[in-house]
């Protein structure tokens, strides 16, 4: 009961503080969409992606390994950290050195009319990327969930000031939205740095142990694949759309799908403290409080849809203005997508937390080869309507799959893990949604 409670409790309290973020971010995406338009929202859509890729492509799965480690204290957290600096500098480096060989063969593909030296130049936040992601998970080992949520406030509030100064006030365009992205990522890996060594004043040594290295990088490539296909199954379709249309298409998909990924605050702010939990249970435990947490976030997660459904159109059409139009039948299309993505979040924290990420990886897989090859006949006929109806199905079939394995390995059944029951309710109640 008191491990329900702390997720109901830190969950609610990420909520609330993503809630507040999610609006500033409202604010900021209006700006970015009026200021920039279809075709720079477009642009911009696709440069940031590029570090996001790297940063990714490079993790090797350290940030999963650093919660799961930090949960069974087998190393220090400063042996911990220390060792995700070196290995994120490390990899980060191989990651923009490889970028800019292959760099001119891209281009032409998915960046076309972006200068070649801005894509460079932005790899370049790649590094910053990865710190930040590392320590920020270990943060998260540590339970440290009150900062972890100061530094998605702070995430919102400087790219909303910046954005207003650098696009409304200078009129700087894509590039000065670009800027803001990189000085932001630049400051949040200081501040998360920061934040770390407040709570393990021994901070950075050379002296950790090599062992930890290979323990870190064995069982976080597991899990790597899987967020490596992941992203790829999140983002592939944003290339896609590059390849086959235009710059003006990727904006309005990249409104529609900003727009409806708010509702991953849901299911993202109950993963936050979920994992954690799990690497701390035993099996038998770790079933039931998933299906505890799947069927909540399930409950809420719809009902957040249902009401964008009504209300995302007049949101795009007022705020983000009629320029923007083309975006909201496929932000409509993509809601379903985001739901049953939803439940394959938290369960996929379930598989890594027991130790077994490969089933997770497989899923994610599948996933995004049914992606790829049903967008390859969408997305040139129906545009990006296509794309936005080959996500929902992907997801969809990737929550199936996980849910299949969660039913036969937790031998509990899928309609304890998706219906919710009264009982639920009792987490909730008096909690102190800020306690320590």
């Amino acid at each position: 009961m008191e491990q329900k409670k702390f997720i109901a409790r830190n969950s609610v309290a990420i909520f609330a503080t993503r809630i507040a973020a999610a609006g500033i971010n409202l604010l900021t995406g209006i700006i970015l969409a009026r200021e920039l338009g279809p075709i720079g929202r477009g642009e911009y859509a696709l440069i940031i992606l590029l570090p996001g890729l790297l940063s990714l492509a490079s993790d090797l799965g350290i940030g999963s390994a650093n919660i799961f480690f930090v949960g069974k204290k087998k190393y220090s957290y400063s042996e911990i950290f220390s060792g995700s600096i070196v290995m994120a500098f490390c990899l980060s480096i191989i990651a923009i050195i490889i970028s800019w060989m292959v760099m001119d063969t891209l281009h032409p593909l998915f960046f076309k009319n972006i200068p070649v030296k801005v894509l460079r130049l932005v790899c370049l936040i790649t590094p910053f990327m990865l710190v930040n992601g590392y320590t920020t998970n270990i943060l998260v080992g540590m339970l440290k969930i009150k900062y972890v949520n100061l530094n998605s406030m702070l995430q919102a509030v400087l790219m909303l000031s910046l954005s207003y100064f650098l696009l409304v006030v200078l009129k700087t365009g894509v590039y000065g939205a670009v800027a803001v992205w990189g000085v932001t990522q630049f400051i949040l890996m200081v501040v998360t740095v920061m934040i770390f060594l407040h709570f393990e004043p021994k901070g950075f040594s050379f002296s950790f142990k090599r062992e930890m290295i290979k323990d870190t990088v064995s069982f976080g490539v597991k899990g790597y694949l899987s967020n490596l296909a992941s992203f790829f199954n999140y983002r592939i379709d944003m290339f896609l759309v590059s390849f086959f249309l235009s710059a003006a298409a990727v904006g309005h998909y990249a409104v529609s799908v900003a727009i409806a990924e708010m509702v991953w605050y849901i299911p993202n702010s109950m993963a936050t403290v979920f994992y954690p939990v799990v690497t701390k249970s035993g099996k038998k435990d770790a079933g039931k409080i998933t299906g505890v947490v799947t069927r909540q976030m399930l409950l809420i997660t719809a009902l957040v849809c249902l009401f964008i459904l009504f209300t995302g159109k007049y949101i795009i059409l007022t705020f983000f203005g009629k320029d923007f139009a083309s975006s909201v039948w496929p932000f409509i299309l993509l809601l379903p997508g985001i739901l049953s993505i939803s439940l394959a979040k938290i369960l996929s924290g379930y598989f890594c937390g027991i130790g077994k990420p490969e089933i997770p990886m497989a899923a994610s897989v599948i996933s995004f080869v049914s992606n790829v090859t049903i967008n390859l006949f969408l997305i040139p006929k129906y545009g990006i309507a296509g794309a936005a109806l080959t996500s929902a199905v992907s997801y969809t079939l990737e929550a199936i799959i996980l849910l299949f394995y969660y039913t036969r390995i937790s031998g509990l059944s899928a309609v304890y893990a998706v219906i919710p029951k009264l009982s639920d309710l009792a987490y909730y109640r008096d909690l102190r949604i800020f306690k320590k």
